[in-house]
């Protein structure tokens, strides 16, 4: 455990703890995205069947949060003020509800594929696809459920590259993988949708294992049902006060998603695959929120363990200036080059000229989105996690969802008019969570005593 002591010991910038966590969500996101990219050179129609199965197993994955945020949040303030002695125990106990939690998902997805297909409705003749995809990948969800707590754990301790290695190893595998197995080479048949759908289980089975290996190599902290006897209902209750509603939070987001989804599947053909490349393209801008406000996230954790109110809202400050800054400055360039990231997804002329609709309110989207994620990160690592989710649910269900339906199907907007409905829910958003920051109420967050 000396190892990793000494590397707490360090005073971590948010420049070196940002760009291997942007590395490592930008790749991680690609994988099931990367599905979708060399699907479409094989059968356009398995795109829509990806990507409504990506709209559930998203939502789910975004369950292990729960457990996830709830970690980070404690193990960066018993860090902070130097309760070292917690940490085991908090480790533990991260892996075992993850793991049962990612097993029961895992089950309910292989057994449920039909019934979720319904749910969603999307045009029967990628049923078949649909359900193996979601069979296949959402069966074997728990692997996921593994590696993402064991990646809450290392960036807890402020040890990033592990992590983006990994997700360098997963991305490779998993484009070998596609390419043997869905267009069929060598001595290996062409498989399509159940070939892309294998790579991703293939890359997510190589990099748990090797996130566990590397576990006990630079972390060197007790990982022991030892350490759950007696059963450590304290440590459980924490974490589900801060995990359940820091989760709740995103969970709430996507299923509002899904609903969208819904909504933009009886558009038609065009607008369902435009939709599915735009917001492959937007992530690689919010991933950078998403990345530097996680970073931010350790560092405030830091702070507020040692009781640093001060450096607490300095690192929020300047996190939120350059989140902005940086979000927009993408989302403007994938505008300007729309034509050619439409013209590599094999997209035809119909989906090239709505997409550049759609990049365009996305830019004003983004500005709103990149406080809103730097904003529920940095309350969250304070301990104030009950007003993000209020205030997010209320917002995407009244404003995104709401206004979704009115623009895109009551006024006839189609796509553009939920980009729309889900810009001003963002914007609206951004301002609350500003004024919420300022009147200081997080100061008075405790979430360790």
């Amino acid at each position: 455990m000396a190892k990793t002591e000494n590397r707490l010991s360090e005073k971590p910038s948010l420049f070196k703890l940002t760009v291997p966590i942007y590395v490592e969500y930008l790749l991680a996101m690609l994988v099931g995205n990367l599905d979708q990219m060399m699907i479409s050179r094989y059968d356009n129609n398995c795109v829509t069947a990806i990507g409504n199965a990506n709209q559930v197993l998203n939502l789910l994955v975004m369950t292990f949060t729960i457990v996830n945020t709830a970690t980070t949040v404690l193990i960066t303030q018993y860090i902070g003020a130097g309760r070292k002695e917690q940490i085991p125990v908090t480790h533990t106990l991260a892996v075992f509800l993850n793991l049962v939690g990612g097993g029961l998902i895992s089950a309910a997805l292989f057994f449920g594929a039909d019934p979720i297909f319904d749910f969603l409705g999307p045009p029967e003749w990628v049923r078949e696809d649909f359900r193996a995809y979601m069979q296949i990948v959402g069966g074997t969800l728990f692997l996921q459920s593994v590696f993402s707590t064991f990646s809450a754990i290392f960036k807890s301790h402020a040890q990033m590259r592990p992590v983006m290695l990994l997700s360098v190893v997963m991305n490779v595998v998993n484009v070998a993988t596609n390419a043997i197995l869905i267009y069929g080479i060598g001595p290996f048949p062409q498989l399509g949708i159940r070939g892309a759908a294998l790579g991703t289980v293939v890359s997510r089975l190589v990099v748990t294992v090797l996130i566990i290996i590397l576990y006990f190599r630079y972390i060197r902290i007790s990982l022991s049902p030892n350490n759950l006897c007696p059963f450590p209902f304290d440590q459980l209750r924490r974490i589900a006060a801060i995990g359940i509603p820091s989760g709740g939070e995103g969970v709430s987001y996507n299923i509002t998603t899904m609903v969208i989804m819904i909504m933009i599947n009886t558009f038609g053909h065009t607008s369902i695959n435009t939709k599915l490349y735009a917001s492959m393209f937007a992530m690689v801008t919010w991933m950078f929120a998403s990345s530097v406000s996680q970073a931010s996230g350790i560092l405030v954790g830091y702070h507020m363990g040692g009781r640093d109110h001060e450096a607490a809202d300095r690192q929020v400050r300047r996190t939120l200036l350059l989140s902005v800054i940086v979000t927009t400055s993408i989302a403007v360039l994938l505008r300007l080059i729309s034509d050619p990231l439409f013209g590599f997804m094999n997209a035809d002329a119909a989906v090239v000229t709505l997409g550049k609709t759609i990049l365009m309110i996305d830019i004003i989207l983004e500005l709103g989105r990149a406080v809103n994620i730097v904003m529920v990160r940095s309350l969250q690592a304070t301990g104030d996690v009950i007003f993000p989710i209020g205030l997010s649910i209320s917002s995407t269900w009244l404003i995104a969802v709401g206004l979704s339906w009115l623009f895109g199907i009551r006024l006839g907007m189609g796509l553009p008019g939920v980009w729309l409905a889900m810009a001003c829910d963002e914007l609206t958003r951004a301002v609350i969570f500003l004024f919420r920051w300022k009147s200081g109420k997080w100061r008075t967050k405790n979430v360790i005593d």
